[in-house]
């Protein structure tokens, strides 16, 4: 299927309200772009692991250490196979394709999809927590981790629509999954004081209160390091998607993201049946800033070289 666009003074238009009947003379079809799924396209599974250790601190506190592993297979990758290398390459060994050379005369762009990726995860984990007593709380959190895959998929939350940087050989995008946090802290602490006291307004003041705080801290967002123009004439694959020589995927970093949620909370006893709550909240308390996204194109010579960052 195709559609044609005219103007209605073109000479091959149909006079209003005629419709074409079918492709009109004089109108020649350009090569068309198709999408198609590779005959041996299964089913993508997983295979998941994990060891877990806990053990009592004191009577209140507990720790664990916890190892978890995730081996993706047969995911979904696309790829242009309607192009042939002219023999040329880039400096990092990325051919260069030709420009009139197809090995399905007659198509544009044939984009497959191909179960032929792999993903794997790796992440310790390490808790730590105490749990109600004396009018404490404490929980704290630490995973590092490495997601590593070869599989730039249009499916996820690569921005919709990832590519190959060489479609010819899968492992040069191994690398960084867009999802890699090396490290990630989080920590929730919930304090309501006990206060024994024989003076009533004491115990009043002191008593139905609680502070509540959520730490989070990780290491920044990772972006793939784009080009400004396409460099291996492959014009399925934008410009956006073609990193400079010798970068590999998704090594681009922003700084760590820190930030302190508290909340307080008051209660006001009114009876036995009814209670007042006052409460206040602030989100990223300390107004760090946080960043969530960066010019992540460097301009590029058309030999992939970055002469401006």
């Amino acid at each position: 299927y195709f559609n044609v666009s005219l103007k209605p003074t073109s000479t091959i238009a149909p006079t209003f309200p005629n419709v074409f009947s079918g492709v009109p003379a004089g109108f020649t079809l350009p090569l068309q772009d198709i999408t198609t799924v590779d005959p041996s396209f299964a089913t993508l599974y997983s295979i998941n692991g994990n060891l877990s250790i806990s053990r009592q601190l004191t009577a209140t506190t507990g720790f664990t250490a916890t190892y978890l592993y995730t081996r993706g297979n047969r995911l979904p990758v696309y790829r242009n196979i309607n192009r042939t290398p002219s023999g040329s390459t880039l400096a990092d060994g990325r051919p260069i394709f030709s420009g009139t050379g197809l090995e399905y005369p007659g198509f544009g762009n044939i984009i497959s999809a191909e179960s032929v990726g792999q993903s794997n995860y790796n992440g310790l984990n390490l808790t730590l927590t105490k749990r109600l007593s004396r009018g404490l709380e404490l929980f704290g959190t630490y995973t590092w981790s490495h997601a590593l895959d070869d599989a730039p998929e249009q499916n996820n939350i690569d921005s919709g629509a990832f590519f190959l940087s060489d479609p010819t050989n899968r492992r040069r995008d191994y690398g960084n999954s867009l999802t890699d946090r090396r490290h990630v802290f989080n920590a929730n602490a919930l304090w309501t004081p006990v206060v024994n006291s024989q003076s009533k307004l004491l115990r009043y003041l002191a008593s139905n209160n609680t502070l509540a705080l959520a730490f989070n801290a990780q290491s920044g967002e990772v972006f793939n390091l784009a080009s400004n123009q396409v460099l291996n004439y492959d014009t399925s694959t934008p410009a956006t998607f073609q990193r400079p020589l010798f970068v590999g995927r998704n090594t681009l970093n922003a700084p760590p993201t820190v930030q302190l949620n508290v909340r307080y909370t008051r209660l006001i006893p009114i009876n036995e049946r009814f209670k007042g709550e006052f409460f206040g909240e602030s989100t990223n308390l300390f107004n760090h800033t946080n960043v969530t996204g960066i010019n992540a194109t460097a301009k590029v010579d058309a030999a992939g070289n970055i002469t401006t960052p």
